[in-house]
């Protein structure tokens, strides 16, 4: 792609000899003997050649030229800057949640409740908490703390098809071995015994584009450009509660983050470029502590927003579970995604 014409300091619009791939408003240019880029704001006719007695195709930009351009100067997009690529979204031990983009919070959790904690356009994530008591630093310092002990993945899969797919991994079926032939079940296709499944170590299963295989204690899921991992693992030191906890991890390939905007208690950090720091808890060196973090300050609204009716449920205030993959704008609080039969 080459100029036409030359082109003085001040003109805001270049005529060139046709338009290559990758050009287009939004696109970068590079002029030869031009110290920085300049963005397409239009073009003309977008796919065209030149014809015969034009005198170019227009293409304008969004500033005007810094110096003049010679007649022939060779024009070329620039490509565009390649994403960062995103870092895994972890929510660990008692729990500890380590956010897309940098960031953390500690999470008690209501005993027993169960809260979204990722939610995107046909995919939802949600964890149940329960209050477990261990000690650390060798017995010296008790600590009244909560575990993640099931986790509960709910997709719409199969395109125009509509078909729900669900999971749940269940930490209360790990052994003492940290294992077990029983702690993954779900359905494919619809209500509770239409195309379920149950598994444990070395299992794996497919339904559409969802997929679940385990490794020993280890299940990882993907769907699309989303993988969750959770893996199985011993409340060391402990006292009283589950004997168990869940470990998980959210990543993201490609844009999909940018474009399905993820929320949930720990989605949502893949939606803003700009690291989550939300409140932690304090562990003295010995004596007795009792958690209370719930990511204040780091999450949309408190954390009983997130809380949903079951184990599959895709309701709350911020779901983006009904959300089109295309949709600009979160759901605001109250705009309610609907629910899924539980597996």
């Amino acid at each position: 792609m080459s100029v036409m014409r030359s082109h003085s300091f001040g003109e805001q619009v270049l005529y060139v000899n046709c338009y290559t791939a990758g050009l287009g408003a939004g696109s970068s240019i590079v002029l030869p003997g031009h110290s920085h880029l300049y963005v397409v704001a239009s073009l003309g006719a977008d796919g065209r050649r030149l014809s015969e007695g034009e005198d170019g195709l227009p293409i304008s930009l969004t500033t005007p030229l810094d110096a003049d351009v010679e007649a022939g100067a060779e024009v070329t997009v620039a490509a565009p800057p390649s994403a960062p690529p995103l870092r895994p979204a972890v929510t660990e031990k008692d729990p500890h949640l380590l956010f897309a983009h940098g960031g953390r919070a500690d999470f008690r959790g209501r005993n027993g409740a169960i809260y979204a904690f990722f939610s995107a356009p046909g995919l939802g994530v949600n964890v149940k908490t329960e209050d477990a008591t261990f000690t650390l630093n060798g017995g010296k310092l008790t600590v009244d703390g909560s575990f993640i002990t099931e986790a509960h993945v709910t997709a719409r899969v199969g395109g125009r098809k509509r078909k729900w797919a669900n999971f749940s991994y269940w930490a209360s079926e790990l052994n003492e071995f940290n294992t077990g032939w029983t702690f993954i079940n779900g359905t494919c296709g619809g209500a509770r015994g239409s195309g379920s499944f149950q598994f444990g170590l070395a299992g794996q299963k497919r339904c559409e584009e969802l997929e679940v295989h385990t490794t020993f204690s280890t299940a990882t899921c993907t769907v699309g450009n989303w993988t969750v991992t959770i893996r199985g693992n011993h409340v060391f030191n402990w006292i009283s509660g589950p004997a168990h906890r869940l470990d998980l991890a959210f990543g993201g390939r490609g844009d999909w983050a940018s474009r399905l905007r993820p929320h949930g208690i720990i989605g949502q950090s893949f939606s803003s470029l700009s690291p989550r720091h939300g409140k932690t808890d304090e562990y003295p060196s010995a004596g007795r502590v009792r958690t209370s973090a719930m990511a204040e300050g780091a999450i949309d609204g408190e954390a009983a927003m997130y809380e949903v009716a079951g184990p599959h449920g895709t309701v709350f205030p911020f779901s983006r579970f009904d959300a089109p993959a295309d949709a600009p704008q979160l759901a605001a609080p109250g705009a309610l995604g609907g629910d899924a039969t539980a597996a």
